[in-house]
């Protein structure tokens, strides 16, 4: 009998002449059963030929199957990737062909990662993928609680992700209540920089968005997070001049956070008093804005005299910025014999308006 001839009338049949996938599938297999039984030299060639037709209908463990019984393993397990049939390749590593386990683990991994299943990834082991697609789908609650259980150098590492994020679409008040829940790292002086960035922005926050309520969010978030990177520089050792800038900072912000409750509270006097111990720290945050408010605590207290001090300051300094000159050029008479710096940086924006501004210079006309 002619086996070779019988084998290529079955591999004529194709999808074209049925629409059967099951017909199709025992036609096909008719063709390598001859083919294992009566023509061993074509054996490679027909499983080939079938499989392709089998992956081609998605018959992808067939086809797989196909290739194991002939021992090619290298070849079952791509058909089996390629079908996502995972568990089937997994399986035939550990029992066949342990040599392919780990490429098949590092395709699982890019392929779950590629269709953003974090879930599947982390049941499988492989945590800091998943973590991985729980922050690139902005799923940042679960990529958190999935690295806390992975311990403090991962909780770190993603926290510190997620308020980088945060930052870098506006939210400082968000990205300092993460670093104050989940803690800081100083490891890197990248993220000192990163901390010293935030505080330099909660502290110029603009008043529309720093009002009283809750006696200013960002002032409450800013102390949780400085306690949090102040515990990490001492137990890390850093230098001493870092250490007590970040303190610098903490006494500032408790200072703000008491003249914002003071002021809730409508307790005009201290809030005036804190706003002018404040100015003692001038060089530690926006100068603008310093003076701006230690002007308006004394004028709300009735202090008209230190009123206007502080708020002529306040609009040399605003002058200046609009000039691109330096503060030494201000007129420093009024603050000696004060513990008032004559010596800080010019901030970079206007802490108010330009309508703003205006009322303050129609008061000090005044």
């Amino acid at each position: 009998r002619d086996f070779s001839r019988a084998i290529d009338a079955y591999l004529k049949v194709t999808s074209a002449h049925s629409s059967s996938h099951d017909y199709l599938e025992e036609v096909w297999e008719n063709a390598v059963k001859i083919a294992m039984n009566h023509v061993s030299d074509r054996i490679s060639e027909v499983v080939a030929t079938v499989a392709k037709r089998l992956i081609e209908i998605r018959r992808f463990a067939q086809a797989a199957e196909l290739y194991e019984g002939i021992d090619n393993y290298a070849e079952a397990l791509e058909v089996y990737m390629q079908g996502g049939l995972w568990d089937q390749a997994k399986a035939l590593t550990r029992s066949q062909a342990p040599q392919y386990a780990q490429m098949v683990e590092q395709r699982h991994v890019a392929f779950l990662q590629g269709a953003q299943d974090g879930d599947e990834l982390v049941m499988g082991g492989n945590a800091a993928e998943g973590i991985d697609v729980y922050a690139q789908r902005g799923d940042w609650r679960k990529a958190l609680e999935v690295a806390q259980s992975q311990g403090p150098a991962m909780l770190l590492k993603y926290a510190t992700l997620h308020s980088s994020v945060l930052m870098n679409s506006g939210d400082f008040v968000g990205a300092a209540k993460i670093f104050g829940q989940y803690g800081t790292d100083v490891g890197k002086p990248s993220h000192i920089a990163l901390y010293r960035r935030l505080y330099t922005q909660l502290l110029a926050e603009q008043p529309e968005s720093s009002a009283h309520a809750e006696a200013r969010a960002e002032l409450r978030e800013l102390r949780s997070m400085l306690v949090k990177v102040i515990g990490a520089l001492k137990s890390a050792g850093e230098a001493p001049a870092v250490v007590d800038e970040f303190e610098r900072v903490m006494w500032v912000s408790t200072l703000l956070a008491a003249k914002a409750i003071s002021g809730q509270r409508n307790h005009k006097h201290s809030a005036a008093k804190l706003a002018v111990c404040a100015l003692k720290y001038v060089s530690d945050m926006p100068a603008d804005k310093a003076f701006y408010e230690a002007g308006m605590a004394s004028k709300l207290a009735g202090k008209l005299d230190m009123a206007f001090v502080f708020l002529n300051r306040y609009l040399d300094i605003t002058e200046a910025i609009e000039e691109g000159d330096s503060h030494t050029g201000l007129d420093n008479s009024d603050f000696v014999d004060t513990e008032i710096p004559f010596e800080f940086a010019l901030p970079e924006r206007e802490y108010l308006s330009e309508d703003e501004r205006e009322k303050v210079r129609d008061f000090v006309l005044e």
